[in-house]
């Protein structure tokens, strides 16, 4: 599956070979929104990641987890 790929993309460090997500750009949009947040929360110190953005297909909006 998709996730198995990209879990074993880090067999490839240190190699010429990169895997990187696809995202639409609509996805590319929000998550660049976030990343604002992601880099106040590490200068925090906190260990910070944007893995997923949740879409609610009864709101038609994007929610928080």
């Amino acid at each position: 599956t998709k996730q198995e790929i990209m879990e074993r993309t880090k067999k490839l460090k240190g190699t010429n070979i990169w895997v990187e997500e696809d995202y639409t750009p609509r996805t590319m949009e929000e998550r660049r929104k976030l990343v604002p947040f992601l880099n106040d929360a590490r200068h925090r110190g906190e260990r910070a990641i944007l893995k997923y953005v949740i879409w609610s297909t009864q709101t038609g909006k994007r929610e928080t987890a």
